[in-house]
């Protein structure tokens, strides 16, 4: 399993919906694979998406997912704290020289409040598809 290395929201100000941002995740193994997500701030289960330099932390439910292009914010998935299954499953490659990969789509909203810059962890997760 490998993941784009950063989900870049770009420049928001308070109350902006950031545009479609795209992770491509790639299966170098030799079996199909389902992927999960968990999110957070600073540490495990702290219920932050991002933790703000200047402080006005961003809850986790405001960083959303979806498996599949051109979806409404609405639509799509709150991140959350517990690992969750994103709905996809990625087959395994048929070539050892060309990995598979999907891509995933995801948006942020900013609440009022958060001040400079912000970072947080999302966590991908492989497990066997059977």
């Amino acid at each position: 399993l490998n993941v784009t290395d950063v989900i870049d929201y770009g420049d928001l100000a308070v109350t902006d919906t950031s545009l479609d941002i795209s992770a491509t995740i790639t299966n170098f193994g030799n079996m199909n694979i389902n992927v999960s997500v968990l999110g957070y701030g600073l540490t495990e289960n702290d219920g932050f998406g991002l933790i703000c330099e200047r402080g006005g932390n961003i809850s986790i439910e405001h960083q959303r997912f979806s498996p599949a292009p051109a979806t409404l914010w609405t639509a799509k998935t709150p991140l959350a704290a517990t690992n969750q299954d994103m709905g996809l499953t990625i087959p395994q490659a048929t070539d050892l020289t060309t990995p598979t990969t999907w891509e995933t789509f995801w948006q942020l909203y900013v609440p009022p409040n958060p001040q400079g810059e912000c970072t947080g962890t999302i966590r991908f997760t492989a497990t066997p598809s059977i």
